[in-house]
């Protein structure tokens, strides 16, 4: 209890953002499509039959995570620099 009260409200920013990452199936499915191989977003948009829109919004939200880079138009998975995030990723599922 004392060390979640240590924290301030931009460690909550934090945790509540890579918590986000990956708080729906299909972020989950397509950070898993990245740790395979770079992709584009046509190329996930294909993968994974999803709009323009809907891709982009779970893109942004990964992005914001940090699991998630773009080099120009291809979307690469990073390693987590937060231990939550660390942690998340040891937990995905094959």
């Amino acid at each position: 209890r004392a060390a979640l009260s240590s924290r301030g409200p931009a460690e909550d920013e934090q945790i509540q953002a890579v918590a986000r990452g990956l708080a729906h199936p299909k972020r989950i499915d397509l950070l898993r499509s990245l740790l395979n191989s770079p992709k584009s977003a046509f190329a996930l948009q294909k993968e994974f039959h999803l709009s323009f829109r809907t891709l982009d919004r779970h893109v942004r939200t990964l992005l914001a995570s940090g699991f998630v880079r773009r080099d120009n138009r291809t979307l690469h998975a990073v390693p987590p620099a937060h231990p939550l995030a660390k942690a998340l990723l040891k937990l995905l599922p094959d």
